[in-house]
């Protein structure tokens, strides 16, 4: 039931998205060190599950988790909504995530994903987060991982957070916003550099 439109690609970097960015220094000092951006697409619903595993824990966590959920399942709808409470807790996944990735895997059974690709930003958001377990952060996960979004700033995530605050002095959610509007409209692309920032052990980075 994969929507055709949204088949696994890649992003790659835009030339004009790295023009706009280094005009910032700091984010110039980024891209000198981490090289132009890019990433894999992936399978809507395996974007999703993803996500929804990646709620509230470190990456290496979900990481951790992911892969077994893969291992035992993978990935399949059919098998994970047949997945009881306790086989999900024993891979790792908590009795409330258990229950949202089996909600999704039946709304995406039925329909749920399609068409996805051909809305707008705004419009994924809304049909993504009328399911229940997909809040914003999951939802804007998905606008960068599923659908190759250019323009995406999740205000919620932990190491754009992170990254404004160490990079920018960026604190609190006005300034953080205001830290988005310079990069738009390529901010997914920003984003890639903050989470190669913080990956990276989190160095501070002068501005040139």
């Amino acid at each position: 039931m994969t929507d055709p439109a949204t088949a696994p690609s890649t992003v790659t970097a835009d030339p004009a998205a790295l023009a706009h960015l280094q005009t910032d220094p700091t984010m110039a000092t980024l891209v000198a060190r981490f090289g132009p951006y890019g990433w894999r697409l992936g399978e809507p619903y395996r974007v999703l599950v993803r996500a929804i595993v990646g709620q509230l824990i470190s990456g290496a966590a979900a990481r951790a988790v992911y892969g077994r959920l893969q291992a035992a399942t993978d990935l399949d709808p059919e098998r994970l909504l047949t997945c009881t409470t306790d086989d999900l807790l024993a891979l790792g996944v908590p009795r409330r995530k258990g229950e949202y990735l089996r909600e999704l895997s039946a709304a995406y059974l039925g329909g749920a994903l399609e068409g996805l690709a051909g809305g707008s930003d705004a419009d994924v958001l809304a049909r993504l987060t009328a399911l229940r377990g997909v809040g914003v952060w999951t939802a804007e996960m998905f606008l960068i991982f599923a659908l190759g979004r250019p323009d995406v700033w999740p205000l919620k995530d932990m190491g754009v957070v992170r990254a404004g605050e160490g990079l920018y002095g960026a604190f609190g959610v006005p300034a953080l916003s205001e830290l988005g509007a310079r990069f738009a409209p390529y901010r997914s692309a920003a984003v890639w550099y903050l989470w190669r920032w913080i990956e990276a052990g989190g160095l501070k980075v002068a501005p040139k």
